[in-house]
């Protein structure tokens, strides 16, 4: 069986390390917004900021040294100590290209005892500057591809729902703005579970 991990907010918490450094960048103006109010993803409504503002900090801050040196889920991490020897591990992400090398590197240095490939998708963004992918559209049209027995652990609700006919099982990652009511030990239980029929 093999695992496809999104890596944003499943294998780091890029969000909530995004909304502090945006916070920071604010230089005195009253965003007081926490993580758990983050109710959509992108958030840029509820920050009162274009989706281009939001897209080009979010972006910064992946190029950036905090970026680079964002953690990883010590939850998720954990269960890669215990059990990811067992398995085989993708990580399967819908990044720009210009933030794709940080990120290579970065699941490399966490996670490269398990993930030994990173296979990017496209991003979908609301620019013409941001190059369509040629071959896959999306997550869903990868793992099609692919064609192999498949989980998907994603905290994006439109991949899953994208994915599911192609996948032998899904994981909806919890996170605010999606409407998983599980707990990431949950998940990682359902994880389980679900290598084990």
């Amino acid at each position: 069986m093999l695992i496809l991990w999104d890596v944003d907010d499943v294998l780091n918490q890029l969000m909530g390390e995004w909304l502090h450094f945006w916070h920071q960048k604010q230089q005195g103006k009253k965003y007081t917004n926490e993580f758990a109010e983050i109710t959509q993803n992108p958030p840029h409504q509820i920050l009162g900021i274009s989706i281009a503002e939001y897209l080009e900090s979010l972006d910064e801050f992946r190029n950036s040294n905090f970026g680079r040196n964002l953690s990883p889920n010590p939850k998720v991490l954990n269960w890669f100590e215990e059990f990811g020897d067992k398995y085989s591990h993708f990580a399967l992400t819908a990044r720009p290209r210009e933030t794709m090398p940080v990120q290579a590197a970065w699941v490399y240095d966490h996670f490269g005892r398990w993930i030994h490939s990173v296979v990017s998708v496209d991003p979908s963004r609301p620019s013409s500057e941001c190059p369509v992918h040629r071959v896959f559209s999306n997550k869903a049209s990868f793992i099609q591809w692919l064609d192999k027995p498949t989980v998907l652990i994603d905290d994006s609700e439109e991949n899953i729902r994208t994915a599911k006919d192609h996948c032998r099982t899904v994981l909806l990652f919890p996170q605010p703005w999606n409407s998983s009511n599980q707990t990431t030990e949950e998940v990682l239980l359902d994880l389980n579970q679900a290598l084990q029929e």
